[in-house]
């Protein structure tokens, strides 16, 4: 279960560092505008968001649900960021509803990895991790 969970934060880090430089770098050099239609555009930035958030939290090792709203604020300001970045690029627009995806994105992560550590616990408690060495 150890090198699982090894394995695991190795990728959250690494998501930690690509999703924002995909938004903030590789973003404004591709032209996205209209690139996925309504409402299909605001569960893509719920789905990275989330994912971000997710992803912060697990990378941290963060755990208890006070300790996630660094993963939370880490995710908003990667949604200003990417939202101020929208409004100064000529082929971008930025959107207040798509920020308020990016924030429901962040809060639905933080809500899954307290999901996700309660169902380790709750295993580790059982002995239900030992079997999977």
């Amino acid at each position: 279960m150890e090198k699982i969970q090894q394995r695991v934060e190795w990728v959250a880090t690494l998501l930690v560092l690509l999703i924002p430089l995909a938004l903030l770098v590789l973003g404004p050099r591709v032209v996205t505008k209209n690139m996925l239609p309504v409402p299909w555009d605001k569960f893509a930035h719920l789905l990275t968001f989330a994912l971000l958030a997710l992803a912060l939290g697990v990378a941290s090792r963060l755990r208890s649900a006070w300790a996630l709203l660094p993963a939370f604020v880490g995710a908003g300001v990667v949604g200003v960021l990417d939202e101020w970045q929208q409004m100064v690029q000529p082929n971008r627009t930025a959107d207040w509803a798509d920020f308020a995806a990016n924030l429901t994105g962040a809060a639905l992560g933080c809500l899954l990895l307290v999901m996700l550590t309660e169902l380790r616990d709750r295993l580790v408690k059982h002995g239900l991790s030992e079997d999977m060495d």
